[in-house]
């Protein structure tokens, strides 16, 4: 018995150096991947970023017609993959690169499908995840004008009533009938409170 566990305790050890060899070979292979939207469709054009972990660039590519990239010569180690796209919220993947077959896949939340997703919990009175889907959209286009109509539904939801006038008052110039309504019946409750 005591044999078999000074085998496995060695076997263990040599597996172990072995692992810290290649992951300090300085081998290098190619990185392939594949960048999609949340419904399978590829991403064309998106960039894609390798960051060492010191956070130094290491390479940036973008995408092809089919959503794939291929980052040639990568050094075996661990790296931040940062994705970003028009219209797609930018993500950072965790990649340890020590295979030299694997491919990367990752997928994008695109505007429109946070769009829908906020559409949902407002209709679901979700308040705290439609904060949280809001500060994402934020970061992907703030100006978007269904988007802050959306906010500002948000804002008098949550009783920030105030600040939801201030930003439909914004939108009003784009003479949009459904920000009147609602600037309307805001001002209707206003007087009635």
């Amino acid at each position: 018995m005591r044999k078999i566990i000074v085998i496995l305790i060695g076997t263990l050890l040599l597996l172990s150096c072995k692992t810290t060899q290649i992951k300090n070979s300085g081998i290098t292979t190619s990185l392939l991947g594949v960048v999609y939207d949340k419904k399978s469709n590829p991403v064309q054009n998106a960039i894609i970023t390798i960051t060492n972990t010191q956070g130094v660039v290491i390479k940036s590519v973008n995408t092809d017609i089919d959503g794939k990239f291929l980052i040639p010569e990568l050094t075996f180690g661990s790296y931040l993959v940062g994705v970003s796209g028009d219209n797609f919220l930018d993500t950072t993947v965790d990649l340890d690169h020590y295979d030299i077959e694997s491919i990367l896949i990752i997928r994008l939340q695109s505007f429109s499908d946070l769009i829908y997703l906020l559409e949902e919990e407002l209709k679901e009175k979700e308040n705290s995840m439609a904060l949280k889907t809001i500060e994402k959209l934020n970061k992907i286009d703030k100006k978007d004008i269904y988007f802050n109509y959306l906010k500002a539904i948000y804002l008098i939801k949550t009783d920030n009533k105030e600040e939801a006038i201030n930003i439909l008052k914004e939108l009003k110039s784009g003479n949009y009938k459904y920000v009147d309504l609602l600037l309307e019946d805001l001002k209707d409750d206003k007087e009635v409170n």
